[in-house]
């Protein structure tokens, strides 16, 4: 396979780069120019408690799901979807893990230093961006650990 083929993987497939993105860097990129944006264009109000859905329980209450919500949900969906991936082994899991940790440490950096992000939305998404680094090490490492034990 040439350079390029192997860059961008099978043909008709998912460009290799794309599928070793965290999922957790498109969060994080959405979250910053939702937030971002709304945060200097019109200060002091939060985009995030906008109710997309209110929806009534049997019990006569209402549920109210909002933007905020939403991203969680995103995140714990994210969190599967990168554990599943970090269960392969390929040569590429070094360049995930490196892109995890910066996508980790960008969460930690922001939530420290800029305003704007100062929330528990973006403290949960965070910490499920360092339990999605945490896994793919150790899940890389048992997976590892497995092979040399069968050959």
């Amino acid at each position: 396979m040439n350079e390029v083929g192997h860059f961008f993987g099978k043909e008709g497939a998912m460009p290799g780069f794309i599928r070793n993105v965290p999922l957790f860097l498109y969060l994080f990129l959405f979250y910053n120019l939702l937030v971002g944006l709304t945060y200097y264009y019109s200060p002091g109000s939060n985009i995030l408690d906008i109710t997309i859905r209110k929806i009534l329980l049997p019990s006569g209450a209402y549920w109210r799901l909002s933007i905020r919500d939403l991203f969680i949900f995103m995140g714990i969906f994210s969190l599967y979807f990168e554990i599943f991936k970090s269960t392969r082994a390929s040569d590429r899991q070094i360049l995930e893990h490196t892109l995890s940790f910066a996508v980790f440490l960008a969460f930690l950096l922001e939530f420290i230093f800029l305003p704007h992000v100062a929330d528990s939305s973006f403290l949960l998404l965070g910490c499920m961006s360092c339990l999605d680094l945490i896994s793919g090490y150790t899940i890389s490492i048992s997976a590892a650990r497995r092979d040399l034990m069968l050959r």
